[in-house]
């Protein structure tokens, strides 16, 4: 029966009243689906949070090597963790959602290690508030209508939360946040403009306990009208663990990262066999000031990390080997080892199907990292 403009709109409610058993059958089938989109949903985070943090732990360590402020522009749609003063965290943990607080420690300690101010650009441009929205125009008379205005609600509240994490994430680090502009070009060129004079200062603290918390750090000038941006305190991390499982862990992670590392600085000479077989000769010239030594009893302490990773050409792992290197040098060992350099060589084998090598280094003492990639194409 076709219904005229004057027939009653039909409530959503006295249906499902009148039709108790469709109703029944509505209800599981939407639990089901709200089920479904929970599974989703949390793997998408996952996924997301993933990406995003393994991103940001790659840049800084990959600018790590460079000296003073450096700036990174992150235009994004969403920022899915909070960069707060004591700690990293998720801004929506649904039930179920992995644990991400070990990585994101970690994270938040390669970047004020690198001494990267970051700059979050919203990407949205201007967005309205849920309280003005079509949606919510006119009398809410149906179910759909008011989880279309949950649904607005709560998709601008999580935009509010965006922008709160933006400007946190700036404050904290040094940065600048933009965002309800859409200038992505404008705020690029602020961080350039920033970057045109910058000063670099140290101090020694006077709490040396490292408990992993957060210290807080304050720069202030007598001049008026002067803007600082400066990163606000450090995470007081003690050495990193020496167990194996955190050293492997550690070391896998830069063999698959998307950029090199440059913690530890050093540079590869590559020779192949006279023979015609597929052994190469690594010879690693590393910047001693990338290796932490202490002093134990009369001697220096320190070690080096090694791993040799091969990959095909879509970068699946093929094969992997390594080996520490334990240092313990005497006063005069130490002053020719600063002096004359480190260098360390290895054979390697190389696999048939081989495209290219990445060879890590580690700090034992503090978890530094570098790597160096080798395309096999780039050899001869």
């Amino acid at each position: 029966m076709e219904q005229t403009a004057s027939t009653p709109a039909i409530e959503d409610n006295t249906w499902l009243a009148e039709n108790g058993q469709e109703a029944n059958i509505i209800a599981a089938m939407d639990a089901f689906l709200n089920s479904a989109n929970d599974l989703s949903a949390r793997y998408y985070i996952e996924q997301r949070t993933t990406i995003t943090l393994r991103a940001l732990e790659a840049i800084a360590n990959h600018l790590a090597s460079l000296p003073g402020r450096k700036s990174l522009v992150w235009v994004s749609a969403g920022f899915p963790f909070t960069y707060g003063s004591n700690t990293m965290r998720l801004n929506q943990l649904s039930e179920g959602v992995k644990n991400f607080s070990e990585v994101l420690s970690h994270t938040a300690q390669s970047i004020a290690n690198a001494n990267v101010a970051i700059y979050p650009v919203d990407a949205r441009a201007l967005i309205g508030s849920a309280t003005i929205n079509p949606s919510m125009g006119a009398a809410l008379v149906t179910n759909t209508a008011r989880q279309a205005a949950t649904i607005d609600t709560q998709a601008t509240d999580e935009v509010f939360a965006s922008h709160s994490t933006m400007q946190e994430l700036a404050d904290q680090t040094g940065g600048r946040a933009s965002y309800d502009t859409g200038d992505v070009q404008g705020a690029i060129r602020r961080a350039l403009d920033d970057s045109q004079t910058t000063y670099t200062l140290g101090y020694y603290p006077s709490d040396t306990r490292f408990d992993g918390n957060f210290r807080s750090i304050k720069v202030s000038v007598k001049r008026p009208g002067v803007q600082l941006k400066y990163r606000r305190g450090y995470y007081a991390f003690p050495d990193e663990p020496s167990d194996d499982a955190h050293r492997q862990k550690a070391l896998s992670a830069a063999a698959t990262s998307m950029l090199d590392s440059t913690g530890v600085g050093f540079s590869v000479e590559v020779t192949k066999s006279t023979s015609g077989n597929a052994a190469m000769q690594l010879v690693m010239d590393i910047d001693t000031n990338s290796i932490k030594l202490e002093p134990v009893q009369d001697n220096w302490a320190g070690g080096l990390d090694v791993m040799l990773a091969q990959f095909d050409g879509k970068a699946n792992l093929l094969k992997s080997s390594g080996r520490q290197v334990t240092l313990n040098l005497t006063a005069a060992d130490r002053e020719q080892l600063l002096r004359h350099g480190f260098v360390l060589n290895a054979p390697i084998q190389v696999k048939e199907n081989c495209d290219h090598i990445r060879i890590i280094l580690r700090d034992v003492k503090t978890g530094a990292i570098g790597s160096v990639t080798i395309p096999l194409s780039s050899v001869r």
